[in-house]
């Protein structure tokens, strides 16, 4: 059994930098993880550097988010959605954390606390930029 985590580096393609998909690439990237998933049976932890899309999006084109991100959460109900890219400082309406369903959303940046034990259970460890989760038991 154990935590299932699902993990995607990228962010939206706003230019010709590195790691910037369109939303049919991210897609792709997606579909060729299908048969882990179905395996697995889904996942816990829905770990991205971009937001999913209509969720703590930025207003400009290279903080927008995933649709398939969107899709996942909706499909496979994760305890929770973690990501970054999206700063405190780049708009007033920053949300930390949020709710997609059963999903908790949480926006990564800077740090956030977060601590899953052995059996599931939340507590507390610390997530900077790059994301980092305990595992205790």
């Amino acid at each position: 059994n154990g935590l299932r985590i699902m993990g995607l580096g990228g962010s939206i393609k706003y230019n010709n930098g590195k790691n910037q998909y369109t939303q049919n690439q991210m897609k792709k990237r997606v579909k060729r993880m299908w048969f882990k998933l179905m395996r697995n049976h889904g996942f816990d932890i829905l770990l991205t550097h971009a937001p999913a899309a209509g969720f703590h999006e930025g207003d400009d084109r290279a903080h927008k988010g995933f649709d398939i991100f969107s899709e996942l959460i909706d499909r496979y109900h994760p305890k929770f959605f973690i990501h970054g890219h999206v700063h405190k400082d780049y708009s007033r309406n920053f949300v930390r954390q949020d709710q997609i369903g059963d999903t908790i959303v949480i926006n990564g940046y800077e740090r956030f606390t977060l601590e899953i034990r052995k059996n599931n259970q939340i507590k507390c460890c610390i997530i900077y930029t790059n994301v980092i989760i305990s595992l205790k038991n």
